[in-house]
């Protein structure tokens, strides 16, 4: 099950929140700036020729643009949260 919210009185960010083992990520990138956490399960997680395995309460990074892919590891149960936040928005808040 994936579930997206956006709220429209902030609608710089989106969230995302996956309850699925059955979900396979092939390489791609997000224009957002991503921020996650790994809730149950662990997954194989691959950037830049880098392959990490993520467990619960790891959270993790991406900025925009970051070619990577995420996987479940074995048949667990994977539960996992994102929140993306405008590229724009967020360089102008960092500025």
């Amino acid at each position: 099950m994936i579930q997206f919210y956006i709220d429209h009185e902030l609608p710089y960010f989106e969230l995302k929140l996956c309850n699925s083992t059955e979900l396979s990520y092939k390489k791609h990138a997000h224009e957002e700036y991503s921020v996650g956490i790994v809730e149950l399960g662990k997954s194989c997680f691959w950037y830049e020729g880098t392959i990490l395995d993520l467990g619960p309460q790891t959270i993790i990074y991406l900025p925009p643009d970051l070619v990577h892919s995420c996987n479940p590891i074995d048949s667990n149960q994977w539960k996992y949260k994102m929140l993306y936040i405008n590229k724009e928005w967020m360089e102008r808040f960092l500025a």
